[in-house]
């Protein structure tokens, strides 16, 4: 369950970013990568 709802953010984030334009990419990109990092043993 955790990882269809995973991929279900990740990819709404993704057209989320492609909407908004390459600068606010970047920073989801950040956001995505400091939730990964803090949550680690979820993400496996």
């Amino acid at each position: 369950m955790y990882s269809v709802w995973l991929y279900t953010i990740s990819g709404a984030c993704i057209i989320y970013s492609f909407c908004l334009g390459p600068q606010k990419k970047v920073t989801i990109l950040i956001l995505i990568q400091k939730a990964l990092y803090k949550n680690p043993n979820r993400w496996q």
